[in-house]
């Protein structure tokens, strides 16, 4: 993993010559990561749901922490 020597972000030629960039790509990163998180929740939520539907037989607190597991 790459270090980062200094972090200036009040300075603003720091901020035009690196820390801009590396604030951009720090958001689109995490941005990207948190959306793929919310959408392995979701689509987990809604499989449990209907699992019982399809013969699985769990109790109710059971598919709750199904639906917790990947949060």
């Amino acid at each position: 993993m790459a270090r980062l020597p200094r972090w200036e972000p009040e300075n603003p030629q720091f901020w035009k010559e690196t820390g801009s960039a590396i604030a951009w790509r720090t958001c689109g990163i995490t941005t990207f990561s948190l959306i793929f998180s919310f959408a392995t929740w979701f689509v987990m939520s809604a499989v449990v749901v209907r699992l019982p539907a399809i013969g699985f037989k769990f109790t109710t607190m059971e598919l709750f922490w199904l639906a917790a597991i990947p949060g």
